[in-house]
């Protein structure tokens, strides 16, 4: 019980808690380069967000052991300098553009998988508030 709530408090702080801080401080600082950074992150962290949530995302959490640590192991490798995973990801999806059809087939899938579960889940969240409504009503 107590190590999943510390393991759950890292996940939110490896993933939000201080992301939104080194945000908040590179605009404060004005630099280009970190904002840039911190813009990369937050476009992986979404993408990364809205596999994870996705039934096929929470199957394979469930599946794999002690996937929170790997959950934040990829937050680390997202924003931290000496790896820029997230400079990486943003990369390959703009580098798509300029490679063989084979890779530009393979970012269009994945793309489009996104596209499918923003509108899952924006249909998700109109059911979940009709329902709400119709049971406020009875």
């Amino acid at each position: 019980m107590i190590l999943e709530t510390v393991m759950s408090l890292l996940l939110v702080g490896t993933g939000f808690v201080f992301p939104c801080y080194a945000t908040l401080l590179a605009i404060e600082e004005g630099e280009a380069r970190l904002i840039t950074h911190w813009l990369n992150y937050w476009v992986a962290q979404s993408i990364l967000t809205l596999l994870l949530v996705s039934p096929l995302g929470t199957l394979i959490l469930w599946l794999i052991p002690a996937s929170t640590l790997l959950h934040i192991a990829i937050n680390v490798w997202l924003w931290h300098p000496t790896f820029e995973g997230a400079r990486s990801l943003v990369d390959m999806f703009e580098a798509s553009e300029k490679q063989s059809p084979e890779v530009r087939k393979v970012t269009e899938a994945i793309k489009k998988y996104i596209g499918i579960l923003l509108d899952v889940c924006q249909h998700l969240t109109e059911t979940a508030g009709a329902m709400q409504q119709q049971t406020q009503q009875m």
